[in-house]
């Protein structure tokens, strides 16, 4: 019986040495969770009892068990690597979807940008939702899209400013945005149209002549000449229709169009042309198709024009958001593109009308308004209260409707309305105060494009892309999970474990909620192994084999003595 214990005690230092040995080869390995072996004694059973005379019949190891205490923490020059503080375990994924949990953070992307560890398994996260600015449902796989981030026109434009209430108004009560004189502050912001190209957003504040706590607010764009056309803004704005006089009699059909105002329709008439909407005050009127023009003799050259002679309507000037006079003005161009030279039979006895000759020569024509009007140019009323915060009846977040970036394709041939883009102003808590005009905040939302320049992950394990044009987009969450007895995880190498029936099920969340930790980006998370506490085991495990091997040597001497005896 004595050999029987004793070997007992020899197999479990041999496990005791096997454990120890095993947490010290992976003192380095990253994510390693050290064991430990934990052992019981043996003694015999009965029916009736064995009373208090059993000696035992040595130990059995009941368990090797994980210790899943923090490691240290060390940092890396890569993003994706990732580390726990606290509990919790990364959720992987290999290609037949099987699941498994480890604490080892070491990630890249795979050739589809996938977030993988070093075998191959993918890093399960919450995805974005359809807004694009959160993350929910199931783990899926994190991915990073490697492409270009595509351009977005501005939507909103953020400004919280003061108006100094010690200002007088401009004494120039015409306004000109190129005079200094006609506005009391400006202020400047770039803004971006829906193919990612800068237009500069400058707004004027002019101080009401009529009443001390009322200000006028413009908004104006740069147009392809360089010069500021107005942004006309929320509200019912009601457009100016203007009828044209002509010297040309244009027997063709030929689209005019409106540029660069509220609405830019352009309309197709074969008779009079007219702008259907409001006209700013850098606006102009194109004839953009050729004209067939008669001519009365075959024999001659010299072409003569039908008079062609329209009214100027009444110009609508009801503006719901205040109005300013301006002058209006036409450019007198017609440009005379291509034609053909038909020559008919000449009757003698009726007047034949010979064809346009081939011409591509810019001549000139008289384009009038048979009639004059003040136009108007639009613009925000602001009024503040007596305490200087703003109490204007119209909204705090004004709309910018119709706005024609420079550049683009405005015009429509066949007379159809072209598609503008529109954009909100949010002047928030903006205040008049006896104090210098100042700017808090000054920001938008639209972006150019941009190239991916990195990745970043937060605390709460939000992974971001970094683009060159300063956005960041959220991919994804890094997801977590942990279990009732993490003792009770099945290792399966690679520094990954599954779960089993003593572990539970995976309770699934973010970092930093319930009791899962924190993501620390750039590091990594070291093995739990102590190597002088392992080296101390080592030697206690060696005494014990010795000392359970001279039990057995023990016993065999004993045991020959016995044998001996005669």
């Amino acid at each position: 019986m004595t050999f029987n214990t004793a070997l007992s005690g020899l197999r479990a230092a041999n496990t005791d040495l096997e454990v120890t040995g095993n947490n010290i080869a992976n003192a380095s390995t990253t994510g390693f969770k050290r064991s430990r072996a934990e052992f019981g004694d043996v003694y015999a059973n009965s029916l009736v009892g064995s009373g208090n005379n059993q000696a035992g019949s040595g130990v059995l190891v009941n368990a090797i068990a994980q210790q899943f205490d923090q490691g240290n923490v060390s940092f890396t020059d890569n993003s994706l690597d990732l580390a726990i503080n606290g509990t919790g375990f990364f959720i992987l994924a290999d290609v037949s979807g099987a699941t498994t949990f480890t604490r080892a953070g070491y990630f890249g992307l795979d050739e589809s940008g996938y977030i993988t560890n070093n075998g191959g398994s993918r890093l399960q996260g919450f995805l974005p939702t359809g807004s694009g600015t959160g993350v929910g449902g199931t783990p899926d796989d994190l991915q990073v899209q490697v492409g270009d981030l595509p351009p977005a026109a501005t939507g909103q434009v953020d400004l919280l400013f003061n108006l100094d209430a010690r200002d007088d108004s401009p004494l120039v009560t015409t306004f000109d945005p190129n005079d200094a004189d006609t506005f009391n502050s400006s202020t400047s912001l770039t803004i971006f149209d829906s193919r990612g190209q800068s237009h500069v957003l400058s707004t004027y504040y002019v101080k009401s002549p009529f009443e001390d706590n009322v200000w006028n607010m413009y908004n104006y764009i740069p147009n392809g000449d360089g010069n500021l056309q107005n942004v006309i803004g929320a509200g019912s704005v009601s457009g100016a229709e203007e009828a044209l006089a002509t010297a040309a009699n244009t027997a063709g059909q030929a689209a005019l169009t409106a540029v660069g105002v509220a609405e830019t329709d352009a309309v197709t008439s074969a008779g009079a042309f007219s702008a259907a909407n409001a006209l700013a005050v850098t606006d102009s009127l194109e004839l953009a198709q050729a004209a067939l023009i008669a001519a009365r003799d075959a024999a001659t050259t010299t072409n003569s024009f039908n008079e062609y002679q329209a009214a100027l309507d009444s110009i609508n000037t009801a503006l719901g958001l205040g109005t300013g006079p301006v002058n209006g003005g036409f450019q007198d161009a017609l440009n005379v593109t291509e034609a053909q030279a038909i020559l008919d039979e000449i009757n003698s006895n009726n007047p034949n009308a010979l064809a346009l000759a081939t011409a591509a020569a810019t001549t000139s024509a008289d384009i009038s308004a048979a009639k004059t009007a003040g136009l108007t140019v639009p613009y925000f009323e602001l009024t503040f209260g007596t305490d200087g915060t703003l109490q204007s009846s119209d909204p705090a977040t004004l709309n910018i409707d119709n706005w024609n970036p420079e550049g683009a394709n405005q015009s429509s041939s066949d007379g159809s309305t072209v598609t503008a883009s529109d954009f909100i102003v949010d002047i928030g808590t903006s205040t008049q105060f006896g104090s210098d005009f100042a700017v808090a905040t000054v920001d938008q939302d639209g972006f150019a494009t941009g190239q991916l320049s990195g990745l970043e992950i937060n605390n709460t394990g939000e992974v971001f892309a970094r683009y060159t044009n300063g956005e960041a987009l959220i991919l994804g969450q890094v997801a977590m999970a942990s279990f009732a007895n993490e003792q009770g995880l099945s290792p399966q190498g690679d520094t990954s474990w599954a779960q089993s029936f003593e572990s539970g099920e995976p309770v699934v969340g973010a970092p930093l909620t319930s009791t899962l930790g924190a993501i620390q980006s750039g590091a990594l998370e070291e093995s739990n192994v102590d190597l002088s506490e392992e080296l101390v085991r080592l030697i206690v495990a060696q005494r014990n084999f010795q000392a359970n091997a001279k039990t057995i040597e023990t016993a065999d001497t004993v045991t020959q003595a016995i044998i001996n005896i005669r």
